[in-house]
Order: C-alpha cells, then sequence, then structure tokens
C-alpha cells in the first residue's frame, strides 16, 4: 500500500515553483510558507543547482564535449573533491596530471585564504594526519586518475549508473555510503559519459537523508535503520505517482523526473520535516535573490 505522498509532493512543487518564480524574475517572497522562506532547501533537480551549472558551463559541458570520456571522468572527480568553482577555475581543463602542482597550488591558494575546499560537505582525511589537500589529490584523486580509462570502460559496457557507481567504491574515500561516487555517476549521466545510461528512472543511491525521508513517509521512525534494497524498492514504488502529478504541471517548465530527484528530494523533505516538527533545523538561512 502506499503511504500519504502529499508531503513530499508539496514540498517539490513548491520548492520548483520557488526557482521558476525567481528565474523569471518575479519579487520575492517566492512562496507563503514560513519554513521554505527562511531556510535554505537546494532546487528538486540538482542540475539546477549553481555549482552544478558552473561545473557544466566551464569545465565538463554536457553529451556533446569532444574531450576524451576519461578526461571528463576525471575532471568531474577533482571538482567535486575541492568543490569550489574558483579553485577549479585556477586549474583548469585538466589534460594531465601533475598531482604535485595540484597539491601546490592548493596550499598556495589556502594560505591566501582562497577558497579551495567547499563547506557543502565533508572532506575526509581518511584517518591520516596530512594536510586536507595532499589527502585529497594523492590518496583520492590520485588512484583515480591512474585507473579513469578503467572506470570509463565499466560506463561504456555497462551503460548503467549503477554499476559505474559500484565500480568506483573500491577505491579509497569513495566508498563507505558512496556519496561521493553517486555525485559523480550524477555528474556523469549528463556527458556523452553516461547520457544514455539505461537505468536514469529505476536506480539511485539512498543517502542517509534519503532514508529518513522514507521512513517519514512508510510511518517509521525516522532514524531508523533502512537497507539500500528495501530504500531502492520503496523509491520504485513511489516514483511513478510522483512522476505523474509532476508532469502534470507541464513538461516545458517542470522537466522530467528521474530516480535521481527522489533521492534528492527525500533528503530535502525529511530537513523540512525536521524543521516543522521542531526536531532540528537546517544549517544555512535563505537569501532572497533574482536569479
Amino acid at each position: 500500500m502506499l503511504p500519504d505522498l502529499n508531503g513530499i509532493l508539496n514540498w517539490m512543487l513548491e520548492r520548483h515553483s520557488i526557482y521558476l518564480k525567481r528565474k523569471h524574475g518575479e519579487p520575492p517572497p517566492w512562496t507563503e510558507d514560513p519554513i521554505l522562506q527562511k531556510y535554505k532547501f537546494t532546487n528538486v533537480f540538482r542540475e539546477l543547482d549553481r555549482t552544478t551549472i558552473w561545473m557544466r558551463e566551464h569545465l565538463i559541458g554536457l553529451c556533446t564535449n569532444n574531450e576524451p570520456a576519461d578526461l571528463i571522468l576525471f575532471n568531474a572527480c577533482v571538482f567535486r573533491r575541492f568543490g569550489t568553482w574558483e579553485f577549479s577555475e585556477r586549474l583548469g581543463f585538466i589534460t594531465k596530471w601533475d598531482p604535485k602542482k595540484v597539491e601546490t597550488t592548493a596550499r598556495r591558494a589556502l594560505d591566501r585564504k582562497e577558497r579551495v575546499f567547499t563547506g557543502a560537505y565533508n572532506v575526509p582525511n581518511m584517518g591520516l594526519s596530512l594536510p586536507k589537500e595532499k589527502v585529497v589529490v594523492w590518496n583520492t584523486l590520485d588512484p583515480i586518475w591512474k585507473a579513469r580509462k578503467e572506470l570509463v570502460e565499466v560506463a561504456r559496457k555497462t551503460n548503467s549508473l549503477e554499476e559505474t557507481h559500484r565500480a568506483f567504491l573500491p577505491f579509497p574515500s569513495w566508498g563507505g555510503s558512496g556519496f561521493m561516487a553517486y555525485e559523480i555517476v550524477s555528474d556523469l549521466r549528463w556527458t556523452k559519459v553516461l547520457c544514455e545510461a539505461k537505468d536514469v528512472l529505476t536506480w539511485a543511491n539512498p543517502g542517509v537523508g534519503a532514508r529518513r525521508g522514507l521512513n517519514r513517509l512508510y510511518g517509521r521512525l525516522f532514524d531508523k535503520g533502512c537497507s539500500a534494497e528495501q530504500c531502492l524498492s520503496e523509491m520504485r514504488e513511489i516514483f511513478p505517482v510522483l512522476k505523474d502529478v509532476w508532469e502534470a504541471q507541464g513538461i516545458e517548465e517542470w522537466g522530467h523526473l528521474e530516480m535521481r530527484e527522489i533521492e534528492h528530494s527525500l533528503c530535502e523533505f525529511d530537513k523540512y520535516e525536521r524543521v516543522r516538527l521542531g526536531q532540528g533545523r537546517p544549517r544555512s538561512t535563505f537569501t532572497p535573490t533574482i536569479l
């Protein structure tokens, strides 16, 4: 039996409505929802976030990018591991990997108090007592550079987000919850590496937030454990309903949902419910600006 989906549907529709009003230059406030007015929630579509837009326009492009597929994959990894457009702009599109040079460039930028790493997620030191830039360059990115062609070959042979994601997991700091590997395959989905992926409507990697969101929908304690298999099954169950209601709004501006948007919206819905139920709040407040 399907759960009550009104809560997550309302969040998705209202959040994207805010985006569209901002895009069309309407003055704020763009919603009457006090929680959405006060706190920052990411877009329903990750591809509309400013950092991802910058990466598309300045670094890895879309399916028509003529750069070799292995370099597109590697540059996506570099971008996400540092996570700031300022540092990525300094590095440019990497065609020859010089880890010592990148490490030195990062160290000098950090010494100048420039933005090198994102605050959007933690960059682990993997238990090593080393500067963060050294760990990222030598322990996280260098192994990917050496295996980049093999990783692209997995994507080519399987044409699958899930299988490409799985291929990343054995590499240092790309495994665990699989969050960072999922960021990369989500980026590659819009490039020639995986733009024809066969499982965009059937697979997503359920993160911690999405699992809490599913727990809320299905009437479980929000912090109850939920296996990846169960979460994926439940996402597949609710996806057709959410997709039908969403696309009834009009495809031209509302777009097509994929499983990625369901997983992502479950995470943001959990944040929304935390505020609504007095269980916590997002760490960032919302500042109204025209897009």
